[in-house]
């Protein structure tokens, strides 16, 4: 354990640095003043799509707007803070994600996978719907978690999960695909035996429930401009025919590779040493429960991505919000990679 303090604090002090820079000296993002504005609107008693114009769904300017005094004395500046609190709290639910399932070792490295990295740290400081949306992902895996441990009144946890996915689903509507992932996971888990049918229903309800409070209101008062701010903006987008969105998504893929390469090549690593049987064999113990969050979370992350890849323009800053979860297990992959070939 004393060895991995070393490099806890460099990775917590690394990361400090980063967020520091960006919170003061990261370049404009050209969507920071809109948020913001939207944020200072809500505050102000309007709302998106029946009073002013919004091309996202509707979580962070009804999230922002109850700091709506640090930004309006802060500006920009106070938009960042309150994103950067939000990204490093994502980043600690990602080390105890990691942590909880493979030991303190697997908690360091998504530490320091998430706190050292520019690019991250830049798209979780500045004013975006990334960070919230991260935040919100990771506690509702956090709290997926819990519920497949618990033997009694798991249940209650399974519906907190959907409350806190709807929610992220809320900010970033392609972050949908994860209810319906876990959703059909728990259904599937249910019939095979390994939960009850409550767990499903009360996640399906919890996640419909949410939905329903945060966007029927909006809705209700102007479907015309919720559809077309939600859904139509975005899918009438077109980059061309078959070869500029061909470059589109190539393009994706490139960029997404050198924003995350040290931990593409950790996770390429992670697929070689499985696959040449280096890693020994599967742990015992608790892997039937994990493998039912985790799988779930993969599945979520592939599911999420690839609604990012079909996008008309499927810009790499996408993944931002992904990132700490897919963080959380690499890290947690790698180190029981590392002990079942120490234990073989």
């Amino acid at each position: 354990m004393r060895s991995l303090i070393p490099v806890a604090l460099l990775a917590l002090l690394g990361g400090g640095f980063l967020a520091v820079m960006n919170l003061w000296f990261g370049n404009l993002n050209q969507d920071e003043g809109w948020y913001l504005y939207a944020a200072l609107q809500v505050a102000d008693g309007r709302f998106p799509y029946v009073d002013f114009a919004y091309t996202q769904a509707p979580l962070l300017p009804l999230v922002y707007s109850a700091a709506a005094p640090v930004i309006d004395a802060m500006g920009v500046g106070g938009g960042r803070l309150i994103t950067l609190v939000l990204g490093l709290a994502a980043g600690c639910g990602a080390v105890w994600f990691a942590a909880r399932r493979a030991g303190r070792a697997a908690g360091v490295v998504a530490l320091s996978l998430v706190l050292l990295n520019v690019y991250q740290s830049y798209y979780t400081t500045v004013v975006k719907t990334y960070s919230l949306c991260a935040f919100l992902l990771i506690v509702s895996f956090l709290l997926l978690g819990e519920g497949v441990r618990r033997e009694r009144r798991a249940w209650a946890w399974f519906a907190g999960a959907a409350a806190f996915g709807a929610m992220a689903a809320c900010t970033r509507l392609s972050s949908g695909a994860v209810l319906a992932v876990c959703g059909l996971g728990l259904l599937i888990r249910a019939f095979r035996g390994r939960g009850s049918h409550a767990d499903w229903l009360a996640y399906g309800a919890a996640g419909f429930a949410v939905l329903g409070v945060i966007l029927w209101p909006l809705y209700m008062k102007a479907p015309d401009a919720f559809l077309f701010g939600m859904f139509d903006y975005h899918a009438e987008r077109s980059a061309g025919g078959l070869v500029s969105a061909l470059v589109y998504k190539v393009g994706f893929v490139s960029r997404l590779l050198q924003a995350y390469l040290v931990a593409f090549l950790l996770f390429a690593a992670a697929v070689l040493f499985k696959l040449t049987g280096w890693a020994g064999r599967p742990l015992e113990g608790k892997a039937s429960l994990a493998s039912t969050v985790e799988s779930l979370a993969w599945w979520s992350l592939g599911a999420v991505t690839l609604v990012h890849v079909l996008a008309p323009f499927p810009y790499d800053d996408y993944q931002v919000p992904l990132f700490p979860l897919f963080a959380a297990l690499l890290a947690v992959w790698l180190v029981r990679l590392i002990q079942s070939a120490v234990d073989d």
